[in-house]
Parts: structure tokens; C-alpha cells; sequence
């Protein structure tokens, strides 16, 4: 019984102390709640809450930005469409209608062509290079006529002044020559 009472003592003891520093140990735990809150949590907070607000700020400015860079472009793609493409494109519609027109034009009346442009060749030939071709070859044999002529007449010269040299020679200059001899 001694014992029980001792021990029950003891562990009454230990309650009120217990009790007494409980109170003390939650109030400490408050206390540095209290400042883990003000001091790291507070803080914490406070720099996610701002990083949060200028993101959001950002994003914010970004899709109103967004919205103008878009609404530009949009204009200008529809000015580039209207002033250029769609001119460049209606240009080359009615040049490719042409050149099929053409195209056609050309197959429908091939025979007709070739036979004008045979005709044309024909005449170009025989009143254009057909009298060039003439001129120059009745040029030419007037020519070689002529340089013929003059050679003939040239050899004849010069044979006859060659038979006339040959001439003198034997009636002036070898008889000197034998009389010296």
C-alpha cells in the first residue's frame, strides 16, 4: 500500500507538473507559432501573394497586348491580302486566261499560220535574200573578173618589159661585156 501510495504520489506529482509546465510548453509553442507565422510564414505568404499578383498582372497586360498584336495583324494580313496578293492573284488569273486564249487561238488556226508564215518566208526569200545572194555573187565574179583581167594585163606588162630587158641585155650589155672580156 506504501508503495501504491508513492507512486500514486509520484504520478500526481508528475500531472501537476505536467499541468504546470503544459501550459508553459503551449504557451512557448504559441509564442513561437505566433512568430514562425510572422516571421517565415507571414513572409512567405506575402512575397507568393505579390508573385502571384504581378504574374497575374503580367499575363493580364500580355493578353490585352495579345489582343492589339493580334488585331494589327490581323489588319495588316488583311491589307497584304487586298493590295497585294489579291491584285498579284487577279493578275495572274487573267494573264493565264489570256495565255489560254492565245494558246488556243494558236491551235485553232495552226494551219493557217504555218502557211502564212511560209508564204512570208517565201516572199522575204525571194525579193530580200534571193537579190543579196545575187548581188554578192555577180559582185564577186565582177570581182574575180576584173583581178583575172588585171593580172593578165600585169603578167603581160611584166613579160614584156622581162623580153625587152633580155633584149637590151644581149645588144647593150654583152657585147660591152665581150669587148671587155
Amino acid at each position: 500500500q506504501e508503495a501504491y501510495d508513492w507512486i500514486s504520489a509520484k504520478i500526481g506529482e508528475l500531472v501537476t507538473w505536467l499541468s504546470t509546465q503544459w501550459e508553459l510548453i503551449k504557451a512557448a509553442a504559441q509564442v513561437a507559432w505566433g512568430l514562425f507565422k510572422q516571421y517565415i510564414t507571414q513572409p512567405v505568404q506575402e512575397a507568393w501573394d505579390w508573385v502571384k499578383e504581378q504574374i497575374g498582372m503580367l499575363v493580364s497586360w500580355l493578353n490585352s497586348q495579345w489582343e492589339t498584336v493580334k488585331s494589327y495583324t490581323s489588319a495588316a494580313w488583311n491589307l497584304v491580302k487586298q493590295y497585294v496578293i489579291q491584285p498579284v492573284q487577279e493578275l495572274w488569273n487573267a494573264t493565264k486566261e489570256k495565255l489560254n486564249d492565245l494558246a488556243n487561238w494558236i491551235l485553232g488556226n495552226w494551219a493557217k499560220i504555218q502557211s502564212y508564215t511560209l508564204t512570208a518566208w517565201n516572199l522575204v526569200y525571194k525579193y530580200i535574200i534571193d537579190p543579196v545572194i545575187s548581188a554578192y555573187n555577180s559582185a564577186k565574179e565582177k570581182f574575180n573578173d576584173m583581178y583575172n583581167t588585171a593580172r593578165e594585163k600585169f603578167d603581160s606588162v611584166k613579160n614584156a618589159a622581162q623580153e625587152k630587158f633580155d633584149a637590151a641585155k644581149r645588144f647593150i650589155v654583152d657585147p660591152i661585156k665581150d669587148a671587155v672580156d
